[in-house]
């Protein structure tokens, strides 16, 4: 009679696989992930614990929740152990695929008492600038203005800076040196040592830290799968591969190919917070103006595409150029979650563009009311502006001066001197001959 504890060779039992199984892969530990099946599961660390994380799905969990041995320690040949997607079946030591065992639920919602989520958050580092209160740590942020304003040449500043631990021109960023890497999807890289150097060919010196990540033109695409995917999966991939903790991306339509249509928009706002969250990095997204009236402050509608780009961001400023001199520009607060609005129209930074030896950046020259900086109005617009404002009035008589003056991109000084002589009939809005 055969032994209880024997099985016949068609019968033989696998041996069993530890809950949590590391092995040794292109240099680094990674395993199959408990949730989605994919050999994407490894160490990472999140407020000096150590946890497991998937590239993959996001699965993340305590380390101690695991059993964690190398596969070496196990006496089995490697190839026992295909580095393959499992697609959630688990295999067993021969290969082969024991009897189905139930897959772990998964949730998208995490639920906890406020009390537990405070003690978290509290746990975590604190929230600190990056470039002052424009663009702070854990945000995504986004940078607009019109073509050739200087939108690049100042994201390569604040990286440089934010790699080497350094300040910009005196405003607060990060005390110790960060990983950061610039997706550059506008300027190829002689474009980028023409900035950068001297007419000697001397390089400015940037930081080990500081990545530049460009598309390579011989990669084709992948079967069944769209260029902008394939990119966010690639951004993704690179920061996972290289530990990056600052990213900033030039720009937004390598991103999005239709930036009006709101369900694209929606969409991509949701997959980079997702993206944000999963790999805990600091965001900043470059945009594009339309031609505008150079004549009014810059508001949020100034940057193109759909508004729920904005409306989902964590903050956002603007660079607008100075009818005063050519090489002058002034950044602007557009929107804040996590700050105050230190920066609005009636204090906006102003720079100039200037290039010392090899480094061509933003020099800090003062702080200044917006309006001293944008095109004077002539008699002719500035009557069919009071049009505009008495139109306004009439057809919503419950707005603030303060909310007029806002649409019509004056002051409330100006809204409350035209409504006061409408009311009297004092009012003189014929064009001037």
């Amino acid at each position: 009679m055969q032994d209880k504890h024997q099985t016949t060779n068609s019968q033989k039992a696998p041996i069993p696989r530890p809950v949590l199984t590391f092995a040794d892969a292109d240099g680094d530990v990674r395993t199959f992930c408990p949730a989605c099946g994919e050999f994407a599961l490894g160490i990472d660390e999140v407020n000096k614990q150590t946890i497991v994380k998937c590239s993959h799905c996001g699965f993340q969990g305590n380390a101690n929740h695991f059993t964690v041995q190398h596969r070496d320690a196990m006496h089995t040949p490697v190839e026992a152990y295909p580095l393959q997607s499992l697609n959630g079946t688990p295999q067993a030591h021969n290969g082969t695929a024991p009897e189905a065992q139930a897959q772990p639920k998964l949730q998208l919602l995490l639920t906890k008492p406020i009390s537990s989520w405070l003690n978290e958050a509290k746990a975590q580092p604190p929230i600190t600038p990056l470039f002052d209160v424009f663009w702070l740590s854990g945000e995504l942020a986004f940078l607009f203005g019109s073509t050739n304003v200087g939108k690049t040449i100042l994201t390569v500043q604040l990286l440089d800076a934010i790699s080497k631990g350094a300040k910009v021109q005196g405003f607060d960023g990060p005390k110790e040196p960060m990983k950061v890497c610039l997706f550059d999807f506008e300027l190829s890289v002689r474009q980028f040592l023409k900035r950068h150097s001297d007419e000697n060919g001397n390089v400015h010196q940037f930081s080990d830290n500081f990545l530049r990540s460009e598309i390579d033109p011989n990669t084709p695409l992948p079967e069944g799968m769209n260029f902008q995917d394939f990119i966010l999966e690639e951004i993704e991939r690179t920061i996972i591969e290289h530990r990056i903790e600052v990213v900033a991306i030039d720009n937004l339509t390598a991103l999005l190919s239709n930036i009006t249509e709101t369900k694209d928009a929606l969409e991509l706002m949701h997959r980079l917070r997702l993206l944000k969250l999963r790999q805990n990095i600091s965001m900043l997204v470059l945009s594009h103006s339309p031609k505008r009236d150079l004549s009014r402050p810059i508001t949020k509608n100034d940057m193109v595409g759909s508004m729920h780009l904005l409306n989902l961001c964590d903050s956002a400023f603007a660079i607008g150029e100075s009818m005063k001199e050519t090489d002058v520009r002034y950044l602007k607060q557009v929107k804040c979650r996590s700050a105050e609005f230190k920066y609005d129209s009636e204090n906006v930074a102003v720079f100039r563009i200037v290039k010392h030896d090899r480094f061509i950046g933003f020099e800090h020259i003062g702080f200044d009311d917006e309006r001293e900086h944008l095109r004077a109005r002539t008699d002719a617009e500035m009557n069919e502006l009071d049009k505009k404002i008495i139109a306004l009035h009439q057809s919503e008589p419950n707005l603030s001066f303060g909310e007029i003056a806002r649409r019509m991109g004056t002051n409330k000084m100006r809204v409350s001197r035209v409504l006061k002589k409408a009311s009297s009939g004092t009012l003189n809005t014929s064009t001037p001959f």
